[in-house]
């Protein structure tokens, strides 16, 4: 996904209706707010030749606090 489609997913106010009903999308799955809470994981949706660990996504505090939010 390009970083102006994630930029208007995640940031932006003014979104397009095909952008607003992919947020919706994630949202029903959580991942919506998993992306608002850990910007980290937004890196998945990035196409990219450098692969995202395990350990490069929870390596912080922010991955902490959202377990124990979700729990």
């Amino acid at each position: 996904m390009s970083p102006n489609i994630l930029e208007d997913l995640f940031n932006s106010t003014e979104t397009s209706p095909c952008i607003v009903k992919l947020g919706n999308g994630l949202e029903s799955l959580g991942l919506y707010q998993v992306g608002k809470q850990l910007p980290t994981f937004l890196y998945l949706f990035h196409s990219t030749l450098i692969p995202l660990t395990y350990k490069k996504l929870t390596n912080n505090n922010q991955f902490e606090k959202l377990c124990m939010q979700l729990s």
